[in-house]
């Protein structure tokens, strides 16, 4: 059964020089190719001619992981919090979607309650951007989908993330 990753962000996060974003979902391509996960981020999977609302809203009620990519372009994204991710809450708590938030810079996400009641990755005294590329490299396949296992069960879809210590 293939696991549908739904990928939040702020467009501005990827307009910048060092787009993290795009250099951590690289380490999901093999998992991808290999038909165990379906990566959803906008960018690629809306086309010209889409209705782009439409299209986020089927990928947000197929997800079964989320990631959050966290910075201070995140937080002021009214569309982010008023569209994604109520959504994502909202199946986290129906359907126990997994919800993982990455850090990309410093920003104050932990004093937004919907976001501080989840685990951060990195340690949040570290994020992303503050690292050097070999550090990056070593967080992002710790997070990344090689740990990601997924199964069936009688009813739904477990799902688990596996860190290195």
């Amino acid at each position: 059964m293939v696991v549908n990753v739904f990928v939040s962000y702020a467009r501005d996060d990827v307009l910048d020089d060092k787009n993290l974003i795009d250099e951590f979902l690289k380490h999901g391509k093999a998992r991808q190719r290999n038909r165990e996960i379906e990566i959803f981020k906008d960018t690629e999977r809306i086309d010209f001619g889409d209705v782009w609302k439409s299209k986020i809203d089927s990928a947000l009620n197929q997800a079964d992981i989320a990631l959050l990519f966290i910075s201070a372009n995140f937080i002021a994204s009214d569309f982010i919090f008023e569209h994604e991710l109520k959504v994502l809450l909202q199946k986290h708590r129906d359907e126990g979607i997994v919800i993982l938030p990455i850090l990309l810079g410093f920003c104050e996400w932990d004093i937004i309650e919907d976001l501080a009641q989840f685990q951060i990755f990195p340690d949040p005294n570290e994020p992303l951007r503050s690292m050097n590329t070999s550090v990056f490299e070593g967080k992002a396949m710790a997070v990344s989908y090689t740990h990601l296992r997924a199964h069936e069960t009688d009813s739904y879809l477990v799902c688990r993330l596996l860190l290195e210590k």
